[in-house]
């Protein structure tokens, strides 16, 4: 049986801000990125194949608009040189980091950049990803494993993260002249 727009709207879309709002950590914008992706929908469903993936379908388009949104917006996002609310005032800083360390992230080795782009940022499972880069699921998850070492490292040299017991950051400090995504 053949889904109508109206139900394959009430079926995903849920789910699939959800899984948006983790990925751009923006409520707001997670709604504007929903719309785009249920306007390819009715534009490309035509497309599908095989209805019996329906679901990896749609996450995969549902990917492709997260990272086309990206790279539309090319943003590079530079950390700020200092605190801009002042000594001791204990904010989270995860929204700022998330741009900065994607933008670390797109400076990786190409095979260490893609591994982690699309298994952190949108959303590939590690098994996907093997299947993806047509190589075994232990060699997909040593090359997560080490763009995440290689993207550690860049961020170390650049930055002393101060994170609270569940991993939020709550400081950081800059190193001076160091915090420039192309700059090891």
């Amino acid at each position: 049986m053949e889904k109508t727009f109206e139900q394959l709207w009430e079926e995903y879309a849920n789910r699939l801000e959800s899984f948006v709002t983790r990925q751009m950590g923006d409520p707001e914008l997670a709604s504007d990125i929903l719309q785009e992706i249920f306007m390819k929908v009715h534009l490309q469903i035509g497309s599908l194949r095989d209805p019996g993936k329906l679901n990896a379908w749609i996450f995969q388009l549902t990917r492709n608009v997260i990272a086309d949104h990206y790279r539309r917006a090319d943003r590079a996002v530079q950390l700020p040189d200092a605190d801009p609310c002042g000594p001791g005032f204990e904010e989270n800083y995860n929204a700022v980091f998330h741009d900065a360390v994607r933008s670390f992230a797109a400076a990786l080795p190409e095979k260490y950049r893609e591994a982690l782009l699309l298994t952190e940022f949108e959303g590939m499972t590690q098994v996907e990803l093997a299947r993806h880069l047509g190589i075994s699921l232990s060699g997909a998850k040593s090359r997560v494993q080490r763009a995440r070492e290689k993207l550690r490292e860049r961020l170390n040299d650049c930055c002393h993260v101060q994170p609270d017991p569940f991993g939020n950051i709550l400081h950081y400090t800059v190193r001076p002249g160091c915090c420039k995504p192309g700059k090891k």
